[in-house]
């Protein structure tokens, strides 16, 4: 019994910190899939590039963290946890959970860097 909760939260942790990695090189690859798209139209890169706001760069992470902790969530319900997929559903709650308290954590710093863009335009 100790064992399985130790490795359920084991699995918990290293599938938060890898969403959030992975989610940053979603991010990277996203932008390198637009440069690619637009690297023949300098004008329409330039400008998708100059309105890219810091608070569309926050969303856009988010949401590919979001993504990645489903996706993470489908594939143990489907391999690790096939007899209680219900812990697939409390990880993607936890990675809710984990992203609104750092949000709820840093709020102010968010804020501010979010209205320091909005100033400078």
């Amino acid at each position: 019994m100790l064992i399985e909760v130790v490795e359920i939260v084991l699995i918990f942790l290293i599938t938060t910190y890898s969403a959030i990695f992975l989610s940053l090189g979603l991010w990277v690859i996203q932008m390198k899939q637009v440069s690619t798209k637009l690297s023949n139209q300098p004008e329409k890169l330039e400008a998708y590039f100059e309105n890219l706001t810091q608070r569309k760069v926050f969303l856009r992470s988010m949401a590919n963290y979001l993504f990645i902790m489903l996706v993470f969530s489908i594939l143990l319900a489907m391999t690790f946890w096939r007899e209680k997929p219900i812990y697939a559903v409390f990880l993607f709650g936890w990675g809710l959970f984990h992203l609104a308290y750092k949000y709820w954590q840093k709020k102010d710093q968010f804020h501010i860097m979010i209205q320091k863009k909005t100033k400078n335009k």
